[in-house]
């Protein structure tokens, strides 16, 4: 691979981790917000899961229908929480490499000269 391709490559893997830092970011400010986190953190993914989990044992929600509801309600909980685990899960991979990255690059611009 020839160092014009090689620098593409490193500047795209530079960008798509600061993308991922830039998102990690966004969720750091947003948990800092007492609104997100009455709404969100505290709300849906505390309160309400623990609320459809005990749904699922009423005896008034024991028809296939409302079984599936609840379970779809879960599942959803989850989807949001692995999805914002992720993320932070992303940014930190991305700074933990992107120094090593800038790194790279330099190096190979300098052999350029």
């Amino acid at each position: 691979m020839n160092n014009a391709n090689q620098l593409e490559e490193i500047n795209v893997t530079i960008d798509q981790a600061q993308k991922q830092i830039d998102e990690m970011m966004c969720l750091e400010r947003l948990r800092k917000n007492a609104d997100f986190k009455a709404l969100i953190e505290d709300g849906y993914l505390k309160e309400e899961a623990a609320r459809v989990v005990i749904a699922k044992a009423d005896p008034n929600m024991q028809t296939e229908e409302h079984q599936k509801q609840l379970d779809n309600m879960i599942i959803g909980i989850g989807y949001l929480r692995q999805y914002l685990v992720k993320i932070y899960q992303f940014g930190n991979h991305a700074q933990r490499t992107i120094e090593a990255h800038k790194e790279t690059r330099s190096e190979i611009m300098t052999e350029a000269q």
